[in-house]
């Protein structure tokens, strides 16, 4: 034990550590190894207090909730694992959530659910709070995107089926075509639950009304392929496509209409779009692993360069954010000092990762 402004602190040496987190009402730390094996260690002493196998191989990240206690462990096995801390550790206590091969996945508004589609068409939601499977639903081709909104959870297959729940049961299901002649790609809805918006390699945007899924209007850009999505507000959304092509939407009275395009130098087919919460920076990726952060006046400003493809972003404020993309690489891009980038790395599978949230 050393002392620093009257606090102990307890250096333990336990070996091979791969991820450690910390439970602070408790006064415990969880520490993850290479063996899958995840053991409970007391702050006080760094005495062992319990020890659980709970993967099959390298137990790779852990996270910890506080109420309702709960630990969340991933694992090399392909399981994330959610553990009631209040019982004791045995194999078999954690709820365990896999996913074939998914296309996406995404958390609803409070982050109380989290949806998958799949390569089979299977779409699956779990409750992240108790970690049971709340729906299963089969479809009759390969989702390829997935979008939460207030009225319900939209898919989107790659024959241009879309189904929209507004209830986690077969029989709250809306399903129509929606005229995407070339492989449609993305789906997504406005937070306030207004619009529903999907696009395919035809050129089309198809802007929906989210709770009835009736046709507000059409856009065509001719041999545009949009892949990307963000909000900015209520009526106002951007979309990026081939090319670096950004394209601002807004609704007037007259309908949809295109507010301002942009071409971001430097940057292939746009992939992936994040907005800054709060904010009207974006960040911006493709599939060469250029990634662009563009500030409130939609000026690019910090750039990364990636390796591999870039597959999807998040952006947390106006200078950093995640990337993932080929060969499990997950890459937090951080800006310090006089706007020097940096990137911290992290391989967390062998496979490409295609979805962040």
């Amino acid at each position: 034990s050393q002392h620093r402004d009257g606090e102990s602190v307890t250096i333990v040496n336990t070996g091979s550590v791969v991820t450690a987190s910390a439970v602070t009402e408790a006064r415990e730390v969880l520490v993850g190894r290479a063996s899958g094996v995840v053991e409970r260690l007391a702050v006080d002493g760094g005495k062992l207090l319990g020890r659980v196998a709970a993967h099959q191989s390298w137990c790779r990240a852990i996270d910890t909730r506080e109420k309702p206690a709960q630990i969340l462990t991933a694992g090399d096995d392909g399981l994330v694992r959610i553990w009631d801390a209040s019982q004791s550790w045995e194999p078999g206590r954690g709820s365990e959530l896999t996913l074939q091969t998914a296309r996406q996945v995404a958390f609803n508004g409070d982050g109380g659910k989290l949806a998958a589609v799949c390569v089979d068409g299977s779409v699956r939601v779990w409750d992240t709070n108790r970690g049971g499977l709340l729906f299963e639903s089969a479809l009759e081709a390969a989702g390829c995107s997935i979008a939460w909104g207030p009225h319900g959870l939209a898919v989107l297959t790659e024959t241009g089926l879309l189904s929209m729940w507004t209830g986690l049961d077969t029989n709250s299901l809306l399903r129509i075509s929606t005229e995407h002649f070339d492989w449609p790609r993305l789906i997504a809805q406005t937070s306030n639950g207004e619009f529903l918006v999907s696009a395919g390699d035809d050129g089309q945007v198809l802007v929906r009304e989210s709770s009835s899924l009736k046709l507000i209007d059409k856009l065509q850009f001719p041999r545009i392929r949009f892949r990307g999505f963000a909000e900015i507000d209520d009526d106002y959304f951007v979309l990026g496509g081939s090319d670096g092509l950004l394209c601002w939407i807004r609704r007037t009275a007259r309908g949809m209409e295109v507010d301002h395009e942009m071409q971001v130098q430097g940057l292939q087919a746009i992939r992936t779009i994040s907005r800054a919460g709060g904010g009207a920076q974006l960040m911006v990726g493709d599939p060469g692993g250029n990634v662009v952060a563009l500030d409130d006046r939609h000026r690019p400003g910090l750039r990364w360069q990636l390796k591999g493809r870039v597959r999807a972003a998040t952006m947390w404020d106006g200078n950093s954010g995640t990337a993932v993309g080929s060969k499990g690489w997950v890459h937090r891009l951080v800006s310090g000092a006089e706007g020097v980038r940096a990137r911290i790395a992290e391989r967390v599978t062998s496979a490409s990762v295609s979805s962040v949230g």
